[in-house]
């Protein structure tokens, strides 16, 4: 018995830490700080020894308390506590040798960015206004910033962390809120305060009332730091008589009186423009810098929209892309768009062009008739989702090619439209530079499959390249076709193969370059592709086959 107890009593560790070394530890855990190198070398002693201590404490309280007759609960109490003790320091001691706290802030810095939940970057109506306030208050940091203090300086001090606001004010949920306002408001001056002056990416929409005119009052005080801006208001919110916008590259709104003011023209670096409705006077914005612009009329009349449309092609001198987004299913197209007008004809410096259009007659032939495009390189028309395509104006489209020159620039022609194959191959006579072509045929609605076909084996064996030859398109190196099937294998395959032999210069001009080819078919179809057909592509290919039952693509 006394044996026993002397055992109890005598048993420890020489790697026992005092109450002192416990506070230490801590407190440096809590720092993130770093110890000396003789101190990693007391540390590490700690982390290797302690699974043997640990055990060695594990099989004495096991002893003891497997005693017929146990020892005194206070020597086991006393065990107990010391092994508890010895298992949290090793803990402590890992995790201040864990690379992570060798990490520059920098590093630690990009974790966080990593971390960023991707609905702070979304507008959607949140369910709760405690949704609402984690985003406003981004409270995946705060979470961060208690691990330890050097995490919270980092997370606290870091202004780029707080450089992204998300605001989408639904007004019966803050109405519902009302004593919780106050609150959100304020969480929302903290995230604005903690980005100091780091340029600032905005996604706002706010709409009519006391509260959101308090949102933009507190938006507007750092508009001085506005980059990346998405602004979405259906009353003119408090803009400042003047502005330093010298951050502001993107600016994407929809605001009721924005074009009178004057507030966005001193923005230097203003390249990116996206806005809606009509123009009615010239908006007060830095149009000579404008490279990229999107424009959005589906919300417009038709007679406006169209004048709108031609009025920034006109005011953008400099544009370099420009996206459509035109409806004019209220009215027929070809009145809005009046040739005979002098006001309705622009030429414009754009490059590359996309328009997406809803037409209820489906007549896109007054947009050819109305501009000049004496840069384009890649154009793109195509229906919205709900759409019918636009008819294509072969006639028109081969005036708009002469005297805009596209057989000196236009590379990438992009079609879903209603158009037969004798038409496009008229207008692709027209494009001697094109080196991309993407057509989609149209499929009417139900299971009727189009009695008017694109891609038939006319136009496919025009595309032939045969030495000594002419061929429409000499220098294509990409075709994507999206079609009902009314053309033969043969037909299909005697392109690739003669496009084959061009492109890897056993033709007159070859470029030594892969021909490109993307074949989609709809269920709505009049045949189906063979497997023989489906074998002799892969013969022709550089590179493994992608093919099942929609879509064959291939590298020839």
């Amino acid at each position: 018995m006394a044996d026993g107890g002397f055992l109890a009593v005598g048993f420890t560790s020489a790697f026992l830490p005092t109450a002192s070394d416990q506070d230490n530890i801590k407190a440096l855990a809590r720092t993130g700080g770093l110890p000396s190198d003789s101190g990693k070398a007391q540390l590490r002693i700690i982390v290797s020894a302690a699974p043997a201590e640990l055990e060695r404490y594990d099989a004495e309280i096991r002893k003891l308390h497997s005693e017929e007759h146990q020892q005194n609960p206070l020597h086991i109490s006393r065990l107990t506590r010391e092994r508890k003790a010895l298992a949290s320091y090793a803990a402590y001691c890992r995790s201040i040798l864990s690379p992570i706290r060798k990490l520059p802030n920098e590093l630690i810095v990009d974790i966080f960015e990593l971390c960023f939940p991707a609905s702070l970057y979304e507008l959607s109506h949140t369910a709760s206004m405690e949704e609402e306030m984690g985003r406003i208050s981004h409270a995946y940091l705060l979470k961060l910033a208690h691990v330890c203090s050097h995490w919270y300086c980092i997370a606290m001090e870091t202004p780029k962390l707080w450089s992204t606001i998300t605001v989408d004010v639904e007004s019966e949920l803050w109405d519902r809120s009302n004593n919780r306002v106050n609150t959100a408001l304020g969480a929302l001056e903290f995230s604005l305060m903690r980005g100091k002056d780091y340029p600032l990416k905005l996604n706002a929409c706010v709409t009519s009332g006391i509260i959101p005119l308090s949102i933009c009052g507190l938006l507007l005080r750092h508009i001085r730091r506005w980059k990346k801006v998405y602004f979405l208001s259906n009353r003119p919110p408090p803009w400042p008589a003047s502005a330093s916008l010298d951050q502001l590259v993107s600016l994407d709104f929809d605001v009721v009186g924005w074009d009178h003011v004057g507030t966005f023209l001193k923005a230097p670096r203003l390249t990116e423009l996206t806005f809606s409705g009509n123009i009615e006077e010239v908006p007060m914005l830095p149009w000579a810098q404008l490279k990229n612009i999107t424009y959005d009329s589906r919300e417009t009349t038709t007679a406006n929209a169209a004048y709108s449309v031609l009025f920034v092609l006109r005011l953008a001198t400099n544009v370099h892309e420009c996206t459509l987004y035109l409806d004019f299913r209220e009215d027929p197209c070809q009145e809005a768009w009046d040739p005979d007008s002098d006001m309705q004809h622009v030429t414009s410096p754009v490059k590359v062009l996309y328009i997406e259009l809803s037409t209820e007659d489906s007549d896109v032939a007054g947009i050819f008739q109305s501009v000049t495009l004496p840069s384009l390189d890649s154009l793109h028309l195509y229906p919205a989702d709900d759409a019918t395509p636009p008819v294509w104006s072969a006639g028109d489209f081969v005036a708009l090619a002469e005297r805009s020159g596209f057989d000196t620039h236009l590379t990438y022609l992009r079609i879903e439209v209603i158009v037969t194959d004798v038409d496009l191959l008229r207008c692709l006579r027209a494009l001697d530079q094109l080196e991309v072509l993407d057509v989609t045929e149209y499929i009417p609605p139900g299971d009727a499959v189009a009695q008017a076909t694109t891609i038939t084996d006319k136009f496919l064996q025009a595309l032939i390249v045969a030495p000594g030859a002419s061929s429409a398109l000499p220098k294509l190196r990409s075709i994507y076709l999206c079609s009902v099937l009314d053309f033969s294998d043969a037909s299909f395959v005697d392109m690739l193969a003669s496009r084959r032999r061009r492109a890897q210069g056993e033709a007159d001009g070859g470029s030594g370059e892969k021909f490109k080819v993307k074949l989609e078919w709809f269920t709505t179809r009049r045949r189906d592709v063979s497997f023989e057909t489906l074998d002799e592509i892969v013969q022709l290919k550089c590179e493994p086959a992608i093919h099942h039952s929609v879509v064959v693509e291939a590298g020839v």
